[in-house]
Parts: C-alpha cells; sequence; structure tokens
C-alpha cells in the first residue's frame, strides 16, 4: 500500500531545514542579546546554545526565574540553565518552529535583560 500519515509526515522533515534555522536562530539571538556563539556551524545540530546577556544572571535560580517566566508570561518553551557563570537558553528547531518563534523569543529575553528601555532591534 501507499504510505502512511506518519510515514509522509517524516519523509517531509529535511534535517538540514532544522538546522538552518537552529544556527541563524543563534546567530541572530546572539547579535540581539549582545553576546556570543561560543562554536561554529558545523558543531549545531538541530540545537542551539546562546548565552544570554549578563544582566540575567549566573545561577541555577536566575535561570528557573527566566525559563519560568518566559513559560508563564510569555507561552514559550524553551531549556534554560546555567553554566560557566552564565546563563544560556537552549533553542532546538522542529518542523513545526518558525522564525516568528525565534522573534518572539527574542524581544522576550530583550525586554528582560534591558527592562528600563525599549530593545532597538525590532522595528
Amino acid at each position: 500500500g501507499g504510505a502512511t500519515a506518519a510515514e509522509g509526515c517524516l519523509s517531509s522533515t529535511r534535517p538540514r531545514d532544522v538546522h538552518d534555522l537552529a544556527w541563524r536562530a543563534g546567530q541572530f539571538l546572539a547579535d540581539c542579546w549582545g553576546t556570543t556563539l561560543r562554536f561554529g556551524e558545523t558543531s549545531v545540530g538541530a540545537m542551539v546554545t546562546v548565552p544570554t546577556p549578563a544582566t540575567l544572571g549566573s545561577t541555577s535560580a536566575d535561570a528557573v526565574r527566566l525559563r519560568d517566566a518566559l513559560l508563564f508570561e510569555d507561552g514559550i518553551e524553551v531549556q534554560v540553565h546555567a553554566h560557566a557563570g552564565r546563563v544560556w537558553v537552549r533553542v532546538a528547531a522542529q518542523v513545526y518552529n518558525d522564525w516568528t518563534d525565534v522573534e518572539h523569543l527574542a524581544r522576550a529575553l530583550a525586554g528582560r535583560a534591558m527592562p528600563t528601555s525599549e530593545p532597538t532591534i525590532f522595528p
């Protein structure tokens, strides 16, 4: 017989597409937040870990507060952790994500990092 619905869905998922989204997201988020990616494109698969601005903290408790705020206030589910004196965000690019999800995360986090001024990275 023909392909099942699951097989059709899986066959339309191209690993390169999620890699491209993850890599572009990492570069964009680091630029927006004034941080630097610490690895090259070949180290990125479908996930990218980006350091957040130092103003967002450095401890596990800071990471939990940020994760909860993003989830409960902005509806963003993203992995957040502390490592090497900084809070990091790990973005997992999936077939159901698109560029608007990346922009939403960038705005939400930038607003928390610079609470007294409007982020200048968006029109």
